[in-house]
């Protein structure tokens, strides 16, 4: 999953954000403690049909950091 660096970003716009993001810088490690990030995902449910049991998935595609406090 990447986690993109948006701290550097100038726009107030979030769709400037989201346009441009296979563009932005990525972090060599984790998200840093403090920080301000968006997380882009989808949820999904499903009924195994051996158990008949309802399943739900969470499935992070990319993380952007959007600011930091240290």
């Amino acid at each position: 999953m990447p986690i993109y660096d948006a701290r550097e970003l100038d726009t107030d716009n979030f769709d400037d954000v989201l346009a441009g993001m296979t563009t932005l810088d990525q972090l060599d490690s984790d998200v840093p403690e403090g920080s301000c990030a968006v997380v882009g995902h989808t949820i999904t449910t499903f009924v195994k049909k051996s158990t008949e049991q309802l399943n739900v998935s969470f499935n992070v595609h990319w993380v952007a950091v959007i600011g930091t406090t240290i």
